[in-house]
């Protein structure tokens, strides 16, 4: 696999490409597989990390609460099909979601 990343956004903005870690920004990648036996298989796609501020928006950075997202869309090549796929992968919890305390989300996947 051949990843090219951007540097992250290290703002202090209420939404901002970066991953959990802060490491990475969005990325695009290669990858190509031949298992023996099997048929070449080719993948291009595009990784996008997002950062959302959910609840005290407007307080010092330090007070807010962030949602950690990770979108992904690529195509999946192969000699006998064409395929494009995407994600939304919740990275981590989402406490008292939707502003009901009962109520918390984590690592969800959608795609």
């Amino acid at each position: 696999e051949l990843r090219i990343g951007t540097d992250p956004d290290t703002s202090e903005s209420n939404f901002a490409i970066v991953n959990v870690e802060g490491t990475l920004g969005m990325s695009i990648y290669a990858q190509y597989e031949h298992n023996f036996g099997g048929l070449p298989l080719s993948k291009l796609g595009v990784n996008i990390p997002l950062k959302i501020c959910v609840e005290r928006c407007k307080e010092d950075y330090e007070e807010r609460r962030f949602l950690f997202l990770i979108g992904d869309l690529s195509l999946v090549v192969s000699p006998s099909a064409q395929l494009v796929r995407g994600s939304l992968k919740l990275d981590g919890w989402w406490y008292r979601a939707l502003g009901l305390p009962f109520l918390h989300i984590g690592d969800v996947i959608l795609g």
